[in-house]
């Protein structure tokens, strides 16, 4: 599933690999209630062809895989935080000897197979399928694609280690005047938009985003958004931010 917009219009574009289909929105608006009326006849025929298509499981990926013990030392290249964009942190961590996947608000059991090439993929409640991708350059570790039978196809981007294994940041002084919370405007002046520059663990965040330090003050979000820090003035995806008076 992704999505963009500018001008005036919007596209969005889902994948259900279960049912061999991809489909395409356009848009003659951004506004969002065009966009929810346009979903929910597509989720009303999605439903219909889930039902059709019931006998097909996302288990039928791994069934002819051979499952990983949880002492396999390729784990530990698929342990750690997971950022999709505009959603909450998906962390993946071994706990009572048992490999878990969630949120902050719940997580549950994931099982990893391996396939002939030895590449890992996961399922999770035999309805959300997982493949872990290899490095970018400059990344530890590689990036998420989550399937599932219902509907989306979505990346999730490598973030931070989990807590135990996150060593301090460089915690730079030149950054700090930086700190405080911005908005920006996006196409139309009434369109506003809010956002928070931090430090966190001695790294640049912003909305509690870890970001790279790609070149001296130039920084990625973990979804590849550029913060620029290079001038007075921080710019987010080159929209000048203006930051809020503190009272």
């Amino acid at each position: 599933y992704h999505t963009g917009s500018g001008y005036g219009f919007m596209c969005a574009m889902h994948i259900y690999p279960a049912l061999d289909m991809g489909v395409v929105l356009l848009y003659n608006s951004h506004d969002n209630r065009a966009r929810n009326e346009c979903d929910e006849v597509l989720n009303e025929t999605i439903n219909e062809l889930i039902d059709r298509e019931s006998n097909v499981e996302v288990n039928s990926f791994v069934e002819d895989l051979n499952a990983v013990d949880i002492g396999d030392p390729r784990l530990k290249d698929i342990i750690g935080i997971y950022s999709p964009t505009n959603s909450p942190d998906i962390k993946i961590e071994i706990k009572d000897n048992q490999l878990i996947m969630g949120t902050e608000g719940g997580a549950g059991p994931l099982q990893i197979y391996s396939r002939d090439d030895k590449k890992l993929v996961g399922l999770i409640k035999n309805r959300h399928y997982l493949q872990f991708l290899p490095p970018l350059i400059g990344k530890t570790k590689g990036d998420i694609r989550f399937l599932t039978y219902a509907g989306i196809s979505v990346i999730c981007n490598y973030h931070k280690p989990i807590d135990e294994e996150d060593n301090p940041g460089p915690n730079k002084s030149e950054f700090q005047k930086y700190i405080g919370k911005y908005h920006a405007y996006h196409w139309i002046k009434e369109n506003k938009h809010s956002f928070e520059i931090s430090i966190e663990n001695g790294y640049i965040c912003f909305d509690s985003k870890r970001c790279k330090e790609y070149l001296p003050g130039l920084f990625f979000t973990p979804d590849g958004e550029v913060l620029d820090l290079r001038g007075d003035q921080p710019k987010f995806m080159n929209s000048t931010l203006i930051k809020e008076p503190v009272f």
